[in-house]
C-alpha cells in the first residue's frame, strides 16, 4: 500500500470529523455504543496534523462532553456523560497498528496525567480506542491485543476494538449512526473492479452510489442528523475518493458512473450558494 493512499485515507478520516458537531457526536455514540446529546460539546485534541478545514486534529482523539457535565471531569466510564475517544482507519492488514494506537494514547494519557494523593500515586486515563478496517480481509480480528509485561510485577492485555466497515451493509451504518462513514464505502468495489473490470462490476458500484451512498445522504439530511453543509462536504469527499480509486477506469466513464456524484455536488454548492445570498 502506498504512502500516498495511506495519506488520502487518514485526510479522508480526518475530513469526517471536522464535519458539523452534532453529526461527529452521532458517529461516536455509534461507534463507541454511546449515548451523548446531539449538542455535546466536541473538543479536538491539537497536533500538527491539519485537516482539510483548516483545523488541527489529532490521529484523531477527541473528547466530548454532554451540556450538564460541563466544566466537570467525568471522563471515560461507560454511562459517564463525558469521554476520550481515539479513532484510527486502517486500509491495509496490519496488526501492528496497535502498538501505534497504544503510543499515541499513552502520550494523550500523560498530557493529562493527574494525582491520587491520598495514595501518592500518578493516574494516567487513556482514550477509548477503536481501529475502522477499510478493506475486505477475512480474517480480520475483532480486537486488537498487545501484552504488557511488566515483569515481576505481572501483565497487561490492552485491547483495542475493530470495525470491519465493508462487513455491513449502508443500511447497518445508517441505523448504527455511522453515515459519515460512507464515503469511505466505496472501497467495496475496489478490488473486484481491478480483477473484474466489467459492465457488470460497473453496475454494482452504480447500484452502490446511487441507490445506497446518495440515497442514505438524502435521508440523513432530511431526517436532520446531517446538515446541508455536512452533505456537501461528503459528496465532495465521495468525489475526491471516487476519482482516486475508480478515476482510470474507462468502463466507468461509459457507464457515466461519476456523472451521479458530479452532478449532485454540483447542484448541492448551487444550493449552498443561493442560501448564502439570502
Amino acid at each position: 500500500m502506498s504512502k500516498r493512499t495511506n495519506q488520502i485515507f487518514d485526510k479522508a478520516i480526518k475530513r469526517i470529523l471536522g464535519l458539523s458537531h452534532p453529526a461527529v457526536v452521532d458517529l461516536f455514540n455509534g461507534l463507541f455504543d454511546k449515548n451523548f446529546p446531539l449538542n455535546s460539546r466536541v473538543t479536538y485534541h491539537e497536533t500538527e496534523t491539519v485537516s482539510d478545514t483548516g483545523r488541527t486534529i489529532a490521529d484523531p482523539i477527541i473528547n466530548l462532553t454532554a451540556p450538564e457535565e460541563r466544566g466537570k471531569n467525568t471522563l471515560g466510564e461507560k454511562n459517564a456523560s463525558g469521554g476520550t475517544f481515539h479513532v484510527e482507519a486502517q486500509i491495509k492488514k496490519d496488526n501492528t497498528i496497535i502498538i501505534r494506537v497504544f503510543r499515541y494514547d499513552f502520550e494523550e494519557a500523560v498530557k493529562g496525567k493527574t494525582e491520587d494523593t491520598q495514595n501518592d500515586t500518578i493516574v494516567l486515563k487513556f482514550p477509548q480506542p477503536k481501529v475502522i478496517y477499510l478493506g475486505n480481509y477475512g480474517d480480520t480480528p475483532d480486537e486488537l491485543k498487545l501484552r504488557l509485561d511488566f515483569g515481576t510485577q505481572g501483565s497487561f492485555t490492552y485491547r483495542v476494538p475493530a470495525l470491519k466497515l465493508l462487513d455491513f451493509s449502508v443500511q447497518q451504518l445508517v441505523e448504527r449512526h455511522m453515515v459519515l462513514l460512507l464515503p469511505l464505502y466505496l472501497l467495496k468495489y475496489r478490488e473486484e473492479m481491478k480483477k473484474n473490470p466489467t459492465k457488470e462490476t460497473a453496475g454494482k458500484l452504480r447500484q452502490l452510489i446511487e441507490a445506497d451512498i446518495l440515497k442514505a445522504f438524502d435521508e440523513s439530511l432530511r431526517a436532520g442528523t446531517i446538515t446541508p453543509e455536512d452533505a456537501r462536504a461528503l459528496l465532495a469527499l465521495l468525489d475526491r475518493l471516487y476519482n482516486y480509486i475508480y478515476g482510470d477506469y474507462e468502463i466507468l466513464r461509459q457507464e457515466g458512473v461519476y456523472e451521479m456524484i458530479a452532478d449532485r455536488l454540483v447542484l448541492a454548492t448551487d444550493i449552498a450558494e443561493a442560501r448564502g445570498k439570502k
